[in-house]
């Protein structure tokens, strides 16, 4: 393997320019993982790896090195690097040590395997030298913010959990320690690869875990975390921490994700979907995942049920519960929110949340709020009695508008259904009479319904006591049915 300042330039640099990302949408979200719609960017055919070095974002593919161009955070494309690193189609990733400046790459033998190499300079002169890690296979290189951690991606089968697996090593005197599994808290049967360390936070790619279904998902874990024991504050050992799923605008349930790199300054974060291409979100990853479960009013689970968070008056993050009731979103931390919880012909549940920063040191907390939406029957008569009190007054009593309040609230939350009111009033046995107070008493419900609800509710009124043979059995009732439809 010859230095890096003897590499030759990659040739047709031209031919090989990538076109410009597509216009920016004057709509595009932002907010906590809301990522652009659009992909970004096609790369090459090839492998592809995602770095950042000296806030720069680097694209490795076909063997080509590639230089993300921007203004400030926008990416406007990718063009062929010929002033940072001239590489060699062998080499697949490149990245820098957080302190030293050195630079670290990946290169592929004549036998396929990706092994670890050091150009660091040395007076005027380049030095390059491999690193060994007990002749581990390495792939995706990264470093802690200290730099005493690397942690990287390999498919040594030796103390490993299945497919490829996290391992970490110790800078200790100049040498790099043996590399060490990083457990099963953070390794599974499946593939763990492409880690990337950003402040306190290890992040990487996983098709292993139960919340991955399968697919490449990315998850996050404090890479060295504080455990406080009563009095007592130590460290925990490096993957003992717990493990978190990035949310579902980063995660498609269906999507491959991989090579998830962090920008601090610009605060944007990039990632690589292989069926769209290379994929950007901008803002604070640091959140908290609200959680709980919808059940109706004898506590069996509503699907389908739309919880949707507002900053003010403009929402902000939205979901649905499953079939069993559960539901999550992720929300930005430090703000509160206004949560409404709506599902068609249920009431409307609202809720103020408080997005509180995690005190345990996770990158996303969790809050929990259930919620239990209950419903009038849709169809079916429900029936009101004694509405207006004994006498024959055309007024609504306070037990009759205490009684028709949560049929006000929730046609108001249901704006499209409908209400025919049907009514009857036996009071004497006179029928010209009974069916002349029905209709006042009529005319007092529409308007005292129609000064409560949303305009365009439709209201019909039936009078049970005007026809051929009325209501003449003077039994004292005035009941209302109401059938909402």
């Amino acid at each position: 393997m010859r230095p890096l300042s003897h590499l030759r330039p990659v040739a047709l640099a031209a031919a090989l320019l990538l076109t410009t990302f597509g216009q920016q949408s004057a709509e595009a979200q932002t907010g906590v993982f809301r990522s652009q719609s659009q992909p970004m960017a096609v790369l090459p055919d090839g492998s592809q790896g995602l770095s950042m070095v000296g806030g720069e974002l680097y694209a490795t593919s076909a063997g080509v090195l590639l230089h993300a161009q921007r203004n400030q955070a926008d990416i406007l494309g990718f063009v062929v690097d010929t002033t940072f690193v001239k590489i060699d189609d062998d080499i697949t990733y490149v990245v820098r040590h957080t302190l030293t400046g050195d630079l670290y790459f990946t290169a592929r033998d004549r036998k396929g395997r990706s092994h670890l190499y050091c150009s660091h300079r040395d007076g005027k002169r380049t030095k390059t030298r491999r690193v060994k890690l007990d002749d581990h296979e390495v792939l995706h290189p990264t470093f802690s913010a200290d730099g005493t951690v690397l942690v990287f991606s390999s498919a040594e089968r030796r103390r490993s959990y299945g497919g490829y697996d996290l391992w970490y090593s110790r800078y200790d005197q100049g040498e790099w320690s043996r590399p060490v599994n990083m457990g099963d808290r953070v390794n599974s049967q499946g593939d763990e690869v492409t880690p990337c360390v950003v402040g306190d936070f290890l992040f990487f790619s996983s098709n292993g875990r139960r919340e991955s279904n399968g697919h490449l998902n990315i998850f996050t874990t404090c890479l060295i975390a504080n455990q406080v024991v009563g009095d007592t504050v130590g460290m925990l050992q490096i993957g003992r921490s717990r493990v978190q799923q990035l949310p579902s605008n980063i995660n498609s349930a269906v999507s491959d994700c991989y090579d998830f790199v962090i920008d601090p300054e610009q605060q944007c974060c990039y990632w690589y979907n292989a069926s769209s291409g290379v994929r950007s979100y901008q803002g604070t990853l640091d959140a908290v995942m609200l959680w709980g479960y919808a059940t109706d009013g004898q506590a069996r689970p509503l699907a389908g049920v739309t919880v949707t968070a507002y900053d003010g008056d403009a929402a902000v993050a939205a979901a649905a519960s499953g079939t069993d009731g559960f539901y999550r979103l992720c929300l930005p931390a430090g703000n509160t929110y206004r949560m409404e919880y709506t599902l068609p012909n249920h009431y409307r549940h609202t809720a103020t949340i408080a997005a509180a920063r995690d005190e345990a040191g996770n990158l996303i907390g969790e809050s929990r709020h259930d919620v239990a939406l209950d419903a009038l029957p849709v169809g079916k008569p429900i029936v009101y009695d004694d509405l207006f009190g004994p006498d024959a007054v055309i007024d609504l009593s306070r037990h009759g508008i205490a009684t028709l309040e949560p049929l006000v609230l929730f046609l108001t939350d249901n704006p499209g259904l409908g209400a025919e009111l049907s009514l009857s009033c036996d009071l004497t046995t006179d029928a010209e009479f009974n069916s002349l107070l029905t209709d006042q008493r009529l005319q007092t419900l529409k308007g005292f319904l129609a000064d409560r609800l949303p305009a365009g509710v439709r209201l019909e009124l039936r009078n049970v006591c005007a026809g051929r043979e009325g209501c003449t059995t003077a039994t004292g009732t005035t009941r209302l049915s109401v059938l909402l439809k």
